[in-house]
């Protein structure tokens, strides 16, 4: 009888450290559940706060957003591109393609764009391109436009970054007019009168070949020479050249009339100089721009 109270013991005990183990083992996944729940609760929060990040974000950028899924289909947009759409909430654009909202040629050629970018997993940044809007208006973008990936580095998707340009580039290309008409007329010029550059510092980059032919001498032995002796020659008495470059400097036109002294004759000259400034408003260089006047001076006499 007492082995088998015994017996009887030993089975408590074993049943009671199972029970003890079970309860460790049963806390053990409630504490590990507990943190998981935390954990995913946090997960939850940044997620949540990363998407109010992002809703702020399209609802501000004046760039034009978009992205899509694997399939082609929207999962977001920016205001500013729903807005171009006609399109004033985001669930009329999410599930959506292409075919939704542009022309079947416009259509076609953005959903292929943006398959190559998916499929190839190269994008692009920064492009400047000519584009066609929803109403066939030409116009200019700087488009960017990058493969999604997952943690798996998977392609999910793609985003599209756009902004216009047109103005921009409407008014390089209106200065790039204005340059071209401005060589060719410094180039007339220089068919028609005595013309000399300088560069910042006034030493002379070139001289035309109507100047080059009144000093009888080579153009190139004129290049690299300074401002200081072209007034030396000129018998410039009335200011100095440190005020007469300053007021280059300053934007100031300045006008002269001055002679050299060829082969014994004095030739009377009739000078302009005309400072150019660079796009940061520096002094690039001075055109000089000089008309024969000796007959003129001539009959004064």
């Amino acid at each position: 009888m007492l082995k088998n109270s015994q017996i009887q013991k030993e089975e408590l005990l074993t049943q009671e450290e199972e029970l003890r183990q079970n309860l460790e083992e049963m806390q053990t996944t409630h504490d590990n559940m507990q943190r998981a729940i935390k954990d995913n609760e946090e997960m939850q929060n940044q997620l949540e706060q990363q998407k109010i990040i992002l809703h702020q974000l399209l609802k501000h950028l004046s760039e034009k957003v978009y992205c899509k899924d694997r399939e082609g289909l929207y999962l977001n947009a920016s205001k500013s591109l729903m807005q171009n759409l006609n399109i004033y909430d985001n669930k009329f654009i999410v599930g959506k393609t292409d075919t939704d909202f542009l022309s079947k040629e416009l259509a076609a050629k953005q959903t292929e764009q943006d398959k190559y970018i998916m499929d190839t997993q190269t994008g692009f940044l920064d492009k400047e391109i000519e584009n066609t809007d929803t109403n066939g208006n030409k116009l200019w973008l700087k488009l960017s436009k990058i493969p999604i990936k997952n943690n798996n580095d998977e392609v999910v998707g793609m985003m599209s970054i756009s902004k216009d340009i047109t103005e921009k580039k409407v008014l390089e290309n209106k200065l790039s007019d204005k340059t071209i008409e401005l060589n060719e007329f410094i180039n007339l010029l220089k068919q028609t009168t005595y013309t000399t550059e300088y560069d910042a510092n006034g030493i002379i980059t070139d001289v035309n070949q109507c100047f080059a032919n009144l000093l009888q001498i080579d153009k190139n032995q004129l290049i690299g020479q300074s401002i200081v002796k072209d007034f030396e020659n000129n018998n410039i008495q009335d200011q100095s050249y440190t005020e007469f470059w300053d007021d280059l400097q300053k934007g100031i036109y300045k006008t002269n009339v001055n002679y050299i002294n060829i082969n014994s004759r004095k030739i009377w000259l009739s000078e302009t100089y005309i400072p150019i400034f660079n796009a940061n408003n520096e002094l690039a260089n001075v055109l000089k721009i000089a008309f024969d006047i000796t007959t003129y001076m001539d009959n004064m006499k």
